[in-house]
């Protein structure tokens, strides 16, 4: 509060403060639904005192994404700038965090999800000073914002690589996309699994691994609940199917085989999948044994066994969340951005062999 009286005037400058008890403006213009009453006695740091007639809403945009609205913030004319008091957002079950550098926001979805929202950065004189119109986050340039979301929020390696070899207009560092927040937020993951000496198969349809993700609890504007991936070892081309119910599995696979059979001219010698019902029933298990497919199902519990589909559905889940949030679009839309963060995929790895191949 000492500094805050201490500090040059500016009506939009706000200030995080873990000492004040109460939101205060000094600017009763962008307070909503005024309420007058009786003059409020505040004491501040050095024993004087403030007064306070005036209290209302401020409706605050920390980012591009993130909107917050402050209940009974106090109008004090004589305050150079505006305080944010710590203790009024963590009595609605928050979580502020200051380091060295910034302050941190952590609501009580941001704590299920791993997210923050980043609520303020550190000033010169020391002080945590909130922009209400600052986007922290986005180090991208719009033109390679727009060229990122349209490759389907793909890999920063993938990025790196098309600036590289197709992309040559684009100026992107190294860095940018560690900060992108769509991927922030969509591209939650454990540590890896250790490698161990697998085997690349050698020719197309040698091996072909496959898993089914889902249920997901919205259901797509077709009704569809999960999606099953088929991927070709030797190639990586991976191919998706939506479906209801896990049990299309069957009949999915003969409609992929039939496909893939058919251009390649070739036969699928192996399927590697997990222990699922929908692999392992006696439809199944028979179609595979009449057709002299060997069935290589994982160890319960060891998804590191089935790791080219489990990396597949991850990457393909990641791709799809980031288009939803940067499109805005509803959660029913996650059938189509699958589909189209697969496409994505299969076309930058066709683009990528073809421009790196002798």
């Amino acid at each position: 509060m000492h500094a805050a009286l201490a500090s040059s005037n500016s009506q939009n400058f706000w200030i995080i403060d873990s000492g004040c008890s109460q939101h205060i403006v000094s600017n009763k213009d962008i307070l909503s639904a005024v309420k007058d009453s009786n003059p409020q006695i505040i004491k501040i740091a050095n024993n004087d005192t403030i007064s306070s007639n005036a209290a209302g809403q401020v409706k605050l945009k920390v980012n591009d994404s993130t909107d917050g609205v402050l209940n009974n913030v106090l109008f004090v004319p004589s305050v150079a700038s505006n305080l944010l008091s710590v203790g009024q957002v963590t009595d609605h079950d928050n979580v502020v965090v200051f380091d060295k550098n910034e302050c941190r926001l952590y609501t009580k979805d941001c704590r299920i999800l791993g997210e923050f929202i980043p609520l303020g950065t550190r000033a010169e004189n020391d002080l945590n000073v909130l922009n209400p119109k600052a986007d922290q986050y986005a180090n991208v340039t719009s033109v390679d914002k727009k060229m990122y979301y349209r490759l389907g929020h793909i890999s920063k390696h993938g990025m790196l690589l098309l600036r590289d070899n197709l992309a040559r207009g684009v100026d992107l560092d190294d860095n940018d996309l560690n900060s992108y927040i769509p991927c922030v937020k969509g591209k939650q993951y454990r540590l890896p699994f250790p490698k161990g000496e697998a085997k690349r198969a050698t020719q197309l349809l040698e091996l072909v691994h496959s898993d089914v993700c889902g249920p997901i609890s919205d259901p797509n504007w077709h009704g569809d609940r999960c999606f099953v991936s088929f991927t070709d070892d030797f190639s990586r081309k991976s191919f998706i199917y939506l479906m209801k119910r896990k049990n299309e599995v069957f009949n999915l696979f003969v409609s992929f085989k039939e496909l893939v059979e058919n251009r390649t001219g070739l036969k699928i010698k192996r399927l590697r999948g997990d222990n699922g019902s929908e692999y392992c029933n006696k439809e199944f298990e028979g179609y595979l044994t009449k057709n002299g497919i060997i069935h290589e199902r994982s160890v319960a519990y060891s998804p590191s066994q089935n790791g080219v589909s489990e990396r597949l559905n991850r990457t393909l889940v990641e791709k799809a969340r980031c288009l939803l949030r940067e499109s805005k679009f509803c959660k029913r839309y996650w059938g189509v951005a699958i589909l189209t963060a697969n496409y994505s995929r299969i076309t930058i790895r066709s683009n990528l062999e073809q421009e790196n191949s002798p």
